[in-house]
């Protein structure tokens, strides 16, 4: 048993000096060292080999870039990134300083090649002096634990600065598209146009036109793959047609958008005649309130009982309350008048001092006025209430 146990005691320490040569060697090839360190100072410098294998946990670099962009025009960056662990749950991007540039989606849009991550973040450049931000990408692992982390060096970018023609609109973008428009009579010396107009990978925000008297959007949806909006320009009546030109990212070349003055009967542009909706609920109740006539005359018809006409009374009764024109309205003092029906709309007149006005029209939540010989909204909120 004696010699038993000794023997035991001799093959373990033989086994444990195989472990500190190999951890040694390790240590070497590790540090590209040819030194042969003692186990005491293999503990010492563990912490620096965990360090090394935590920065080679990560393999980022630019997978698509552009080499050349245009001030204020949106472009894409993509980041191809290669977890060396499997254990990552998700991937953090954060660019500490920006130069002339401006990140428009935080959360990139991500696709997969194989192992790696393809992330993609749009950019729009604001300035000739702007470059490729600088990006610290951390792999994130359950509960959001950190696992690695690099900083990605920005790249040179080459930014170019139009030189427009008159008249450019101060939009850049792969298409512009006019979705509809309407003119009408503002005031004795102006019309007011109002336009809806929509974008490819171009921002709307910088919108503008020359020569008009007064001009603002009446709804903006600024996104970078596709924007939207619905703009208003009052300028003389002596314009016949308002011109107006875009870059067209993807030709190169400015073009011209044209909008023919015609105007409507209808004394006031809205977005509800764009889109008119209130007509079509007139409209329903109408065919409605015919179709309760239509029925009762015929039930009438069969049976001849009398009161089947008194459905028949009220329903033509409101078919005349309906198309019936209202005459005038009392507005309620220190009233907002606005430029057309929308919440967010552009103020352009007060009432001082309560009054009757003529009623041009109603829309959802509003009523069309003529205040001063001009086409007004107030919302139905400062309608008197007497």
């Amino acid at each position: 048993m004696k010699y038993f146990l000794s023997l035991l005691l001799l093959l373990f320490t033989l086994h444990a000096n195989e472990e500190n040569a190999t951890l040694e060697s390790d240590v070497a090839l590790l540090f590209e060292d040819n030194t042969t360190l003692s186990y005491e100072e293999n503990l010492s410098v563990l912490p620096e080999i965990v360090e090394v294998v935590h920065q080679n946990s990560i393999y980022a670099s630019y997978a698509e870039i552009p080499k050349q962009v245009f001030k204020d025009e949106i472009f894409s960056v993509t980041y191809k990134v290669i977890p060396a662990l499997n254990n990552t749950t998700d991937i953090e991007y954060k660019f500490p300083k920006l130069h002339g540039v401006k990140v428009l989606n935080n959360i990139p849009i991500r696709s997969k090649e194989k192992h790696a991550y393809l992330d993609t973040f749009n950019f729009i450049a604001y300035t000739k002096y702007a470059r490729f931000p600088d990006v610290n990408i951390t792999l994130l692992g359950f509960n959001s634990e950190v696992i690695a982390s690099k900083l990605l060096q920005a790249e040179k970018l080459k930014v170019i600065t139009l030189n427009p023609p008159q008249g450019f609109s101060n939009v850049l973008a792969d298409s512009f598209t006019l979705i509809d428009y309407k003119t009408n009579k503002f005031d004795r010396k102006s019309n007011i146009t109002v336009f809806t107009a929509s974008s490819k990978r171009g921002s709307l925000k910088k919108f503008a036109l020359k020569e008009s008297m007064k001009e603002g959007f009446e709804a903006l949806s600024d996104e970078y793959t596709e924007s939207n909006m619905t703009y208003f320009t009052i300028q003389s009546k002596e314009i016949e047609e308002i011109e107006f030109s875009y870059f067209n990212l993807k030709t190169k070349q400015f073009e011209s958008i044209i909008i023919p003055i015609i105007l409507d009967d209808d004394k006031v542009s809205t977005q509800s005649d764009i889109k008119p909706k209130e007509k079509t609920h007139v409209y329903i109740k109408s065919i409605f309130a015919s179709v309760v006539i239509f029925i009762f005359l015929v039930v009438f018809i069969l049976h001849r009982r009398y009161y089947y006409f008194i459905p028949i009374v009220l329903s033509i009764v409101y078919l005349i309350y309906i198309f019936l024109p209202e005459k005038a309205v009392c507005i309620k003092a220190q009233s907002d008048v606005y430029l057309l029906p929308m919440k967010s709309g552009t103020l352009f007149d007060k009432i001082d001092v309560q009054q009757n006005f003529d009623i041009q029209g109603r829309t959802d939540g509003f009523i069309k006025i003529n205040i001063n010989n001009k086409i007004g909204w107030v919302k139905n909120e400062n309608i008197c209430t007497h």
